[in-house]
């Protein structure tokens, strides 16, 4: 498979202007502090109040994490909808149970399922 013509011309260029000045350089990010939440998650589904749907109700976080983006990643990543209430529980769309256990003990948290 034959290179990039971009590529081709590129080099071309740098091998003809050897004293150009290098490009900025750009600092390594520094790795952000994550606010993680302690305690044992336990995910369980609940059906009373919601016209006979089924919805995946997770609970028992602890701590000073960021329970909307937690709960944006974990929809994210099982591809269905959901949403929070209050400061400690997200309520996902369906059955996901076993989905969401999975993910969660995956991404470091202590959760089962009920």
């Amino acid at each position: 498979m034959e290179k990039n013509p971009w590529q081709n011309s590129l080099a071309a260029f740098l091998e003809a202007n050897p004293d150009l000045p290098a490009g900025p350089d750009t600092p390594d990010p520094a790795p952000e502090e994550t606010r993680r939440f302690t305690g044992r998650i336990t995910v369980a589904i609940e059906r009373k109040g919601r016209a006979g749907k089924t919805v995946t109700r997770i609970s028992g976080f602890e701590g000073d994490g960021d329970l909307a983006t937690l709960a944006a990643d974990l929809k994210r990543s099982l591809g269905t909808g959901g949403s929070t209430e209050g400061d400690a529980v997200i309520i996902l769309q369906g059955d996901r149970r076993a989905d969401a256990t999975r993910w969660l003990i995956a991404n470091g948290y202590k959760a089962r399922s009920v």
